[in-house]
C-alpha cells in the first residue's frame, strides 16, 4: 500500500472532500488493495495532529471480527501510548460470552461505557451495536455521536446498509462519511455451489450502496490529474 500510493491517495481524497464540503466519500478497492491500512493511517494521523482532543471519529463494520481485525491493524502500526488511550472498541455482553470472542486492548467493558466514551476520540463498533444504543432512552453514545466529525463504514456493501443508514438518520449533524469496500464483493459465506447462490448474490448487489452509486473513481496514479 505504501509503494503504490493508496495511503497517499486516500489522504488526498479526504482532503479534497473536506475542501469541497462533501458529506460522503467512496473509496473502492479489491481485497488486499490497502483500504483498511489507509483508513488506519488516516485515523491515527488525525488523532496525532488533533491538539484540542475534540475530534470524534467512528469506525463501523458488520461484524465484531471486523472491529477486532481493525484493532489489530491499529496496534500493528505502533501508535504512541497516548494515542492508544483515546481509542475504544464496543463489544456487547453477548459477544463477550462467546467462545470465539477475541479480546483487544481497546475493548470497553459495558459497565464502563459512559465514562470511557467521554475520554475516547475513536470508537470501533458494529453498526448494530451503535444503532441499538442510540435507540435506547438512556443512550451511552448519544453525546459522542452528536460531536462526530468522521465516520468510516467498512465493507457495508457485502450485506446492505440498513443498520448504517439507521445510525446516520439518528445524527443531528452530518459528519464526513467514508464508505470503503469493493462494490462487487458479497459475503464469503455464500457458497458458490449452493442452489440459490447466484440469486442471493444478485439480490445483494441490487441493494443501494454508496459504492454502487453514479460516481467517477480515480486510481492513485491519476489522482493528481483530478486534483
Amino acid at each position: 500500500a505504501e509503494l503504490d500510493g493508496h495511503v497517499l491517495g486516500t489522504l488526498c481524497a479526504v482532503t479534497m472532500a473536506l475542501l469541497t464540503n462533501r458529506l460522503d466519500l467512496c473509496i473502492q478497492g479489491l481485497f488486499g488493495a490497502g483500504k483498511s491500512k489507509s483508513m488506519a493511517v488516516l485515523l491515527l494521523a488525525l488523532l496525532e495532529i488533533d491538539a484540542t482532543s475534540n475530534l470524534k471519529m467512528l469506525f463501523i463494520c458488520k461484524e465484531n471480527s471486523g472491529t477486532r481485525s481493525f484493532a489489530d491493524l491499529l496496534l500493528w502500526l505502533a501508535p504512541p501510548a497516548g494515542i492508544c488511550n483515546r481509542i475504544g472498541r464496543l463489544v456487547g455482553d453477548q459477544e463477550r460470552n462467546k467462545s470465539s470472542y477475541s479480546h483487544t486492548r481497546f475493548d470497553i467493558h459495558p459497565r464502563e461505557q459512559r465514562a470511557m466514551l467521554s475520554k475516547c476520540q475513536l470508537i470501533l463498533a458494529t453498526g448494530g451495536t451503535v444503532a441499538q444504543d442510540l435507540t435506547m432512552q438512556w443512550s451511552n453514545m448519544s453525546g459522542f455521536m452528536q460531536e462526530l466529525s468522521l465516520m468510516v463504514i467498512d465493507e457495508g456493501q457485502q450485506y446492505g446498509t440498513d443498520r448504517e443508514i439507521a445510525v446516520i438518520s439518528l445524527l443531528k449533524q452530518q459528519p464526513l462519511i467514508i464508505w470503503t469496500g469493493d462494490s462487487q464483493q458479497t459475503p464469503g459465506g455464500i457458497a458458490r455451489t449452493a442452489p440459490n447462490a447466484k440469486r442471493s448474490r444478485q439480490l445483494l448487489l441490487a441493494k443501494k450502496h454508496g459504492l454502487r452509486s453514479d460516481k467517477n473513481y480515480y486510481m492513485p496514479s491519476t489522482l493528481a490529474e483530478a486534483m
